[in-house]
């Protein structure tokens, strides 16, 4: 019995082949490339989305970077993996003006082995890829290694907006963040989870964890913050079950409402680029985004600052 709804590698492979069909007619702002193969001889797909014809130079655009199913039980990160790429790859004015100013580096399937095997958490070779990314070996751990090597390149060459690693939840409701924390700084890394759990349905702030404990050295998520100083690098939690508030409230997620996740992820990307590019004086598009509403979330952040109120540790 699948504890959540399938999505398999050849969900995937039918998945991306169809955007690759038309890349060089109605999506000439996709490519698509393998990363690396795994120990099964398996692809690691690696998505590209990156629109090239504006007059924007490509070294002024930020980075973004997404991944998942580094568990392969976890099929929700799929689906809301599969709500971030539909929206990027869309018509509608944010996701134009987000393929303007980002280059987003995705990887749908990190793991692609422990899926067709039909593994909980492990790669071909027993191992918990996302308790690997210390000191990955190539032979073993291709999937992480190539990933790794990938980012490090990717934030040598711009600035990096946000990293995300979608997962799925075996004990909690809704949708949250993991992230990083800093004891001199109480809203580090604490305003883009914020911001999207303004706008999200799923996405609950109250749910979220702020911490680095010893049991997560080795995670993208620790690592990557701690070897290449980006500042929102997150793990996207996201329930097998469902919702505890809200439209969805104690209902199964369904698909629906797992691509909306990933499309408000998206839009986090958007307001969080106008709420930094506001803050440094720069003219922007505001048609696209109500500022007012911003500038309302940033007060009633930093009131939540104020307040000192912090998340609870990681258990």
């Amino acid at each position: 019995f699948a504890n959540c709804i399938p999505f398999t590698y050849t969900d995937q492979q039918r998945y991306l082949n169809e955007y690759q069909k038309h890349e060089n007619t109605k999506y000439p702002f996709f490519t698509r490339k393998v990363l690396c193969s795994t120990l099964a001889g398996n692809d690691v797909d690696y998505v590209i989305i990156n629109s090239t014809t504006t007059a924007r130079n490509d070294s002024e655009k930020e980075g973004v970077v997404f991944f998942a199913r580094q568990h392969p039980s976890e099929t929700v990160g799929s689906f809301v993996m599969k709500g971030a790429i539909d929206f990027l790859m869309g018509n509608s004015d944010e996701a134009n003006y987000l393929r303007e100013h980002f280059i987003f580096k995705i990887i749908p399937m990190m793991n692609p082995d422990g899926v067709i095997n039909g593994n909980t958490r492990t790669s071909f070779a027993g191992c918990d890829l996302n308790r690997r990314w210390l000191k990955p070996n190539e032979s073993i751990h291709p999937e992480v290694y190539n990933t790794k090597e990938m980012i490090t390149k990717f934030a040598n060459q711009r600035k990096i907006q946000c990293i995300v690693d979608f997962h799925g939840h075996f004990g909690a409701f809704d949708s949250f963040f993991y992230a990083n924390h800093d004891k001199e700084n109480f809203a580090f890394c604490k305003f883009f989870p914020f911001l999207i759990s303004k706008k999200a349905k799923c996405v609950r702030f109250d749910k979220c964890k702020f911490s680095m404990p010893k049991m997560k050295n080795g995670t993208g998520r620790v690592d990557l913050f701690r070897e290449l100083n980006i500042e929102n690098v997150f793990t996207l939690e996201t329930s097998n079950f469902g919702a505890s508030t809200g439209e969805y409230a104690n209902k199964y997620f369904n698909a629906k409402s797992l691509l909306e996740i990933g499309r408000d992820v998206c839009l986090g990307v958007l307001m969080m680029h106008y709420h930094q590019r506001s803050k440094m004086g720069i003219d922007i598009r505001k048609s696209l985004i109500n500022m007012s509403e911003i500038r309302g979330i940033e007060n009633e952040f930093d009131l939540y600052c104020a307040r000192g109120k912090g998340m609870k540790e990681e258990s």
